[in-house]
């Protein structure tokens, strides 16, 4: 077998028959995890491609015994990304107000639509533009700058958020207030919290007590109370010898402070909690629904979605409307959210999907599901085998399988059928037959996949043709590259789209391209290589 250099980036060796074959091979464990990941947006890394590929070139030096000074130097690194290509900075540039902030070797900066650099990029922070300013931090204080990168407001502040109608909150020597565009306070910085103006009230903290305070800093309603949630259709919930109430815009007590927990108003009913139950009242204090729940989720906003809510009673979860009619049956182990109309429900160990009437659109037998949100599909596990459903519950794939991934870019899952994988289309048609020992799902940037042959890597395009021979020890993703690692024979190098061998496959290690540029070893020396496989540090 052959020796991978650490350089390589998985914390396994390159083409080790004991690599994880990716979301394909999960436990169920990690399936729910990457189930519940799907859900959000993943945020990515502020770190610029020279930054991180600088600190990994220091790291590898170390880690193989070798000096750094004489190999590199950050300014050198600097110099091999100075060109602010959009496309090379780590988050995707986009505009606002005709500047689009941009990160280079640590520091923040604006280019123009033409990504020409229009604002100098040696800031340790900038906010995007609003009202034609924006906020920057240099040597840890905040200021604000025009878009001729001309400083307007001092770089005095320990805190500065963006102008929002004329105004930006500042922290000052542990204080809060709100300067306007000349640098004025119009609010004195002497609040204890971020001011949130909503329907012209802020609440402010002074001296551990709330209240509010209009936009000109005059205390409308008196500085008294232990908390106070902003207004939420003329109503705000306030907290006082730790109980809590409703007050309006005169700072008139509506419904009385006596509840343990309060959310905000929202279409006529808040969600309240006494006595460790949970109900709604309307905006007189009538309770519309029963203070009988354990929870109702999610408490804070009480979002009926679509005329429901879903609320938890002696551990069994349902669905109740906004007269507290119980839509769908409390009697769940548990219940997730609706998305694109059905929601999936959990009852002694299986699993299924309701629609709003509390109706069995795909039958509650299960072991597992995992949700195609935008195509109302499902991928579900019945007695250790996958298949696909469509939206009314029908299956559509042409058998079962062993495993089933998540649809990519292109449209297709990868599948496992007698232990060889191969991709389906959202049809259940099986286009890439399960013929081969690994597959990763295809790469969003190349359209590319990943397959292993008889031992050997290569890459097929979403029909299944051959875009390289499988014959590399390993290939790495493309991402957001055009380039991408090949091992063959021991050897490292880099291979682009077509599967043309770019960069020599000579080196005895390589990490992926980090934005311009790529740590390599070759002998007993890391160093980096430029996509031309040029030095770019010694």
């Amino acid at each position: 077998m052959t020796t991978h250099s650490s350089l390589h980036p998985h914390s396994l060796p390159l083409g080790s028959d004991t690599e994880p074959q990716l979301a394909n091979a999960a436990t169920p464990r990690t399936r729910a995890a990457a189930n519940a990941a799907s859900r959000a947006r993943p945020r990515r890394s502020t770190a610029h491609p020279c930054a991180r590929t600088f600190s990994l070139f220091l790291a590898l030096c170390a880690l193989h015994g070798l000096p750094a000074g004489h190999q590199s130097a950050k300014g050198e690194v600097a110099a091999a990304c100075d060109a602010p290509d959009s496309s090379e900075y780590d988050e995707r540039p986009y505009l606002v107000e005709g500047r689009a902030k941009v990160k280079l070797s640590g520091k923040w900066g604006f280019v123009d639509k033409a990504g020409k650099v229009a604002i100098p990029i040696k800031y340790d922070k900038v906010e995007n533009f609003n009202d034609g300013l924006a906020a920057v931090q240099l040597s840890g204080k905040f200021g604000f700058i025009d878009q001729a990168g001309k400083v307007v407001i001092p770089i005095k502040y320990a805190l500065a958020e963006s102008f929002s109608e004329g105004l930006a909150a500042v922290k000052l020597s542990g204080k809060w207030g709100f300067i306007d565009k000349t640098g004025k306070e119009v609010i004195p910085i002497k609040y204890g919290s971020r001011l949130y103006f909503r329907e012209g009230l802020a609440s402010a903290n002074l001296s551990g007590k709330y209240g509010f305070i209009d936009k000109t800093g005059k205390e409308i309603i008196p500085i008294k109370y232990d908390y106070a949630d902003p207004f939420s259709e003329g109503l705000a919930g306030v907290k006082l010898s730790g109980k809590t109430g409703f007050i309006d815009k005169t700072g008139k007590e509506i419904i009385p402070i006596k509840y343990d927990h309060t959310g905000s108003f929202k279409e006529g009913l808040a969600c309240v909690t006494l006595s460790g139950k949970t109900g709604f009242i309307d905006k007189t204090g009538k309770e519309i629904i029963p203070l009988k729940y354990d929870y109702a989720f999610p408490f804070d906003n009480n979002s009926f979605d679509n005329g429901l809510v879903r609320v938890v009673l002696s551990g069994k979860y349902g669905f109740i409307d906004k007269t507290g009619k119980e839509v769908i049956p409390i009697k769940y182990d548990y219940a997730d959210f609706f998305h694109d109309g059905l929601v999936e429900v959990t009852l002694s160990g299986k699993s299924g999907l309701l629609d709003r009437t509390g109706k069995e659109v795909v039958p509650i037998k299960y072991e597992e599901i995992r949700r195609v949100y935008r195509d109302g599909l499902s991928v579900v596990k019945f007695s250790g085998e996958w298949s696909l459903l469509d939206k009314t519950g029908k299956e559509i794939t042409q058998k079962k399988y062993e495993d089933m991934g998540y649809f990519s870019y292109v449209g297709l899952a990868v599948v496992k059928s007698s232990g060889k994988w191969g991709f389906i289309d959202k049809t259940g048609k099986e286009i890439i037959p399960a013929k081969y020992e690994t597959a990763r799902g295809f790469d969003f940037s190349s359209e590319l996949a990943a397959v292993k042959l008889s031992g050997k890597w290569g890459l097929i395009d979403k029909t299944g043709k051959e875009i390289t021979p499988m014959k590399y020890g390993y290939l790495g993703n493309f991402s957001n590259n055009k380039l991408t690692m090949a091992e063959l024979s021991g050897k490292w190098g880099f291979i682009d789209k077509t599967g043309k061998v770019v960069i020599p496959i000579k080196y005895d290690g390589a990490q992926p391209f980090d934005g311009k540029v790529a740590v390599v070893k070759l002998g007993a020396e890391v160093f980096l290589i430029n996509k031309s496989g040029e030095r770019v540090a010694r």
